[in-house]
């Protein structure tokens, strides 16, 4: 980019555009330190600084201490009841019919859970935005960690009550 070189250094504003056109080289051709340093070692999904996710609450009444960001009592009684309810959901998340309804999940939320942040407004709804390290339960990090983006997870137990994660990005 030539014209970078060239730009006046006392310009308001100077912007680079990089588009790589040879896409049959792939990381192959990346030295393995480089490789390394990209990818975090392992899996791409655990070098994420942040992830945005929201999720679906499902509180329970043998929770060892009342949840303040809990938008109402828990419908089920028991961790079972719970359970049972929260794999309902997470099936009906993973029909091919709510895979194509981008407004299945917010639907779902504002039915079932537990959490304030299902009353959050239209597909904001469950939205717990961007995520880090050390802002959640190990479990419910975990889980949000190792998620692939646009992925559900599976059911998650925390001191809140029982969560189907969903990954944005």
């Amino acid at each position: 980019l030539r014209w970078c070189l060239n730009a006046d250094s006392k310009a308001a504003c100077t912007s680079a555009l990089c588009i790589q056109t040879d896409m049959a080289s792939g990381p192959t051709d990346t030295p393995a330190a480089k490789r390394q340093r990209t990818n975090g070692g392992s899996s791409p999904t655990a070098s994420a600084a942040t992830v945005r996710v929201r999720h679906i609450l499902f509180a329970h009444q043998q929770l060892r201490q009342s949840d303040m960001m809990a938008r109402r009592i828990g419908k089920s009684k028991t961790v079972q009841e719970a359970e049972v309810l929260a794999l309902e959901v997470l099936e009906k998340l993973l029909a091919p019919a709510a895979s194509r309804d981008q407004q299945a999940f917010p639907k779902l939320c504002r039915e079932h859970s537990d959490c304030q942040s299902a009353a959050q407004p239209g597909a904001l709804s469950g939205d717990l935005g961007w995520v880090s390290r050390g802002q959640q339960e190990a479990a419910f990090e975990e889980a949000c960690f190792n998620l692939a983006p646009q992925s559900y997870s599976d059911l998650i137990t925390t001191s809140r009550g029982i969560h189907i994660i969903h990954r944005l990005a």
